[in-house]
């Protein structure tokens, strides 16, 4: 019981008498001075005191019996008139206590109010207008209690707002100027990121006028057989420069660059020996970079045969066939891998076997072999992209074997 009285009067008191900042979130609350109480409530302090006084000296001499015999009436007024003194030191109380000023993330707050609800004013003002806040000390007494005023300087009709009789006045001073510029920073930032937001929806709108559209291109192709693609330029630039890529394996290819304004642009690649040949649109419009996502062409008619793992001296055979009719055909390998068709010193002929383009390797030496397909087809060489067989080593061979160093060229 004793514990939970302790607790009560913890809790109320700093209800009863607010003599220190109260941090609620971003808002801070600030009632003034004790020495305001003691001022405004010292002569109703007296007054009372004297009433007291006089009682116990009245009671203590002749008892109530000769104030009850004066009647009902007499005694109403002498009792209303008893509660004067106390009504008034509770108005002067109550008249501090109500009044308080908040400090807020985004605006300060006055609260001016009468006691017991008999009407008041409230001013606040905006972070936003907030020009100059400063701090007086007026007198010695305020120097030795450390109290002072607080003046807020803001822009706007509502004129500035002042802070009288504030306890520690210095660090009030200190914690109204850091929330100040807290909100001044973070409005700028917002701006900052407001301005950003703006330039990107520009740059946005600005990319959206000037973009590529795939118009046309073919869902499927044969090797050999030419994929025409047509695409669009939209935009308010005079000068465009666009071209279309098309990879095979890791090597990019560019073919069709062409100049000129917005418009319909058209270019052509051979479908080469592979499953699906990727390709995108580039261009270059107003001078800034511009690419489409990248389409397939599938490749439907190629069929390629090998084994991915095999023994050391074993003949590997590699078969492939696609409906093109191509002339000759032949395997480019080596040990290194090159990235380039060009670029393997080994070549093999293919043999034309029930409609299969046929041939066999032999490798003893090294652990991989990378390679590609090669077709002549009405005159142009078809490659298909970089392939690998992983070479086994049997028992007894081991030491005799060595990882080439692997490039790309």
């Amino acid at each position: 019981m004793k514990d939970k009285l302790k607790a009560y009067v913890a809790d109320l008191w700093p209800y009863l008498f607010p003599l220190h900042p109260v941090d609620e979130g971003d808002s801070v609350t600030y009632h003034r001075h004790w020495i305001i109480l003691a001022r405004n409530t010292a002569l109703p302090t007296l007054v009372c005191l004297g009433e007291l006084a006089f009682w116990a000296y009245y009671l203590t001499g002749g008892g109530l019996l000769p104030l009850l015999r004066l009647g009902w009436g007499p005694d109403m007024l002498l009792l209303f008139l008893s509660m004067l003194p106390w009504a008034w030191l509770l108005w002067r109380y109550e008249d501090w206590r109500n009044d308080y000023y908040v400090v807020t993330a985004d605006r300060i707050v006055d609260v001016d109010r009468r006691p017991f609800g008999f009407g008041g004013e409230v001013r606040e003002a905006p972070m936003a207008n907030v020009q100059n806040v400063s701090m007086r000390i007026p007198n010695f007494m305020a120097t030795a209690l450390d109290f002072g005023d607080i003046e807020v300087e803001t822009a706007g009709k509502q004129g500035g707002l002042f802070f009288y009789s504030i306890h520690h006045p210095r660090d009030v001073l200190n914690r109204v100027a850091a929330k100040v510029d807290a909100f001044r920073e973070g409005r700028l930032a917002r701006e900052h990121e407001f301005r950003q937001k703006e330039l990107a929806t520009w740059f946005s709108l600005y990319s959206d006028l000037n973009r590529i559209s795939i118009i046309h291109s073919p869902p499927t192709a044969r090797v050999g057989e030419v994929v025409e693609v047509t695409w669009r330029i939209s935009g308010q630039a005079a000068d465009v420069d666009t071209w279309l890529d098309w990879r095979l394996g890791e090597a990019v290819y560019r073919t069709s660059q062409q100049q000129g304004g917005p418009g319909n642009y058209r270019g052509r690649f051979t479908a080469p020996l592979a499953q699906e040949a990727p390709f995108s649109i580039g261009a270059l419009i107003g001078g800034g970079p511009y690419q489409s996502p990248e389409e397939l062409v599938k490749i439907s008619d190629f069929e390629l045969v090998y084994p991915r793992e095999a023994p050391l001296g074993l003949r590997l055979p590699i078969r492939w066939r696609h409906l093109a009719n191509a002339n000759t055909a032949a395997v480019l390998w080596d040990v290194r891998s090159h990235g380039r068709e060009d670029a393997y010193p080994n070549e093999e002929r293919a043999d034309l076997e029930g409609g299969w383009w046929v041939c066999r390797l032999t490798c003893s030496q090294a652990e991989t072999i990378y390679f590609r397909l090669r077709a002549d087809v009405e005159g142009v060489a078809l490659y298909s992209p970089e392939h690998m067989i992983s070479l086994a080593v049997p028992e007894g061979r081991k030491e005799g074997t060595s990882r080439p160093e692997a490039f790309r060229g």
